[in-house]
């Protein structure tokens, strides 16, 4: 199956996301900080991230740098 995992902080939007993922077929991770993203990248690796820039904890491009350097 397919994950995505929707980053970010307006939780209306990431759960409206979720469900039309989800009907989709989609299994959809929802992560609301960017400081918990990186564990949830370790433990549930996705396919696909929708990643907000402007996150409490860790704003979106400090996180895909982090990720970047990981993978690199």
């Amino acid at each position: 199956m397919t994950t995505v995992m929707v980053v970010d902080d307006d939780q209306d939007l990431a759960e409206m996301l979720g469900i039309v993922l989800t009907g989709a077929g989609i299994d959809a991770h929802l992560v609301s900080r960017g400081d918990e993203v990186m564990d949830e990248f370790r433990n549930n690796p996705p396919d696909l991230v929708l990643l907000d820039v402007m996150l409490p904890g860790k704003d979106g491009i400090e996180v895909w740098k982090e990720r970047s350097e990981e993978h690199t």
